[in-house]
């Protein structure tokens, strides 16, 4: 009886050892969850973006959003709005964190976000220029911490680590089956700022994404609603459509 409880508890300080050795840290959940999330060369997804503000009438705007993994860590993104007429043509482009620009129709010119104006809401939603990566599963500057988790998700704190940040942290939660992030919490001189919540999953050709996205003030003054209408996956546009020169197209052909 002796050496039966000997064993037991042998494997059981095993089992403890072999289960803290195989435990993802908080850096390596957010790259797996980035990876897991970056199996096609091209993507192309056509939204509908809904803005909800107390005492005014909701906001509609399509747009269609494309993008391109460049390698494991990189990725480029151009955004479009093709509806409604007034800011039809309105274009951004992410070729890396420090490379942003913003295309305005009306006045034919190219801006190029940086600093502060990654801070600027995005045509009037509650995502700023920065929150966009998001978007398109681009992995957020900043240092880790695994806050808790069970059989089902994974709680992180992130504390961006770029000095024009508006958020002193963010506190994403993600899916242990899918590595998606289910939830992102933006605190602001730390206190919740606004929340981003992802619903309806499915699946698109074998890869699995949400297909609605909401993003709410923590103030319930306004709320922005984006539905996933369509995406391809692995589509042929070259490297050479995320470029400035594309911004000024007004037909895009993918």
């Amino acid at each position: 009886m002796k050496k039966f409880f000997t064993l037991l508890a042998t494997v059981i300080l095993l089992t403890a050892v072999l289960t803290t050795s195989f435990a993802l840290t908080a850096e390596q959940i957010m790259d797996k969850a980035v990876s897991e999330n970056s199996k096609f060369k091209t993507q192309k997804i056509e939204m509908q973006m809904i803005i909800q503000k107390k005492n005014a009438t909701d906001k509609k705007y399509d747009l269609v959003i494309y993008v391109y993994n460049k390698s494991a860590d990189q990725k480029y993104a151009f955004v479009r709005f093709t509806y409604p007429q007034s800011i039809k043509g309105m274009s951004f482009l992410s070729l890396g964190k420090n490379k942003e620009y913003v295309y305005m129709p009306a006045y034919h010119r190219v801006q190029r976000i940086a600093g502060s104006s990654k801070n600027s809401k995005f045509a009037g939603s509650d995502f700023t220029y920065s929150d966009l990566s998001l978007l398109y599963s681009q992995k957020e500057d900043g240092s880790y911490s695994l806050l808790s988790e069970d059989s089902h998700e994974y709680v992180i704190e992130i504390k961006p680590n770029v000095s024009d940040s508006q958020y002193s942290k963010l506190i994403m939660t993600i899916d242990k089956t899918h590595f998606l992030p289910i939830k992102v919490e933006f605190y602001k001189d730390g206190k919740l700022y606004k929340t981003m919540e992802s619903s309806g999953l499915e699946n698109v050709d074998g890869r699995w994404l949400f297909k609605e996205i909401s993003l709410t003030m923590a103030d319930n003054s306004s709320k922005t609603l984006i539905t996933l209408k369509n995406t391809k996956f692995d589509l042929n546009i070259p490297p050479s459509f995320f470029s400035v020169r594309t911004l000024f197209m007004p037909v895009i052909k993918y």
